[in-house]
């Protein structure tokens, strides 16, 4: 029986059961990197600058998305001039990645912090599915997980929201490949 036979007829579970260590060690490694900001997530932050500028952003973008959709640029960072939020980023990935969050908080720095923590998360666990996929290899891809997910020029830039999330790098990439794969 071929391992795409043998991988067909395991049930979910016992399919992602071996991906679980890897994903755990992530979890703990985002934890530690964004340590101490989770212990209290609404009112600690790393720095007054940045980190701040970006709450906000985070903030004006959950009320644009459930408020004023067709203004979404329309911040009032800038007032009176139109569409202030285009004059940066508009960090509209990292704010619907955190919209559960939402649920339970309106803290812009509690969004920015969940969202600091996510990008180190899901950028390892980008990679990893990346690295699984090319290599079939546990190890191997738990390997790609860390050294991409929490690379030091990933860390370096925490402070920079935009630059922590990188998730979408190797799910583009693996995007392409099965395209490829296909046609």
């Amino acid at each position: 029986m071929s391992m795409e036979n043998r991988r067909a007829g395991q049930s979910g579970a016992k399919r992602w059961l071996p991906h679980a260590p890897p994903l755990l060690l992530y979890l703990i490694l985002a934890l530690g990197a964004t340590f101490p900001l989770w212990l209290s997530p609404a009112s600690r932050i790393e720095a007054l600058s940045d980190p701040l500028l970006n709450s906000y952003i985070l903030g004006w973008d959950h009320f644009a998305l459930f408020h004023q959709i067709f203004d979404f640029f329309q911040a009032n960072i800038f007032w009176p001039h139109a569409d202030a939020l285009a004059y940066g980023e508009h960090l509209l990935a990292p704010a619907i990645l955190a919209l559960p969050l939402s649920l339970f908080t309106d803290s812009a720095v509690a969004l920015h912090n969940f969202s600091l923590l996510q990008a180190y998360f899901l950028s390892a666990a980008g990679a990893y599915a990346l690295a699984h996929y090319f290599f079939g290899s546990v190890p191997t891809a738990t390997v790609a997980g860390l050294v991409y997910g929490f690379a030091a020029c990933r860390i370096a830039q925490s402070e920079h929201i935009q630059l922590a999330h990188g998730e979408f790098l190797p799910l583009i990439v693996l995007g392409f490949e099965k395209v490829l794969e296909t046609s």
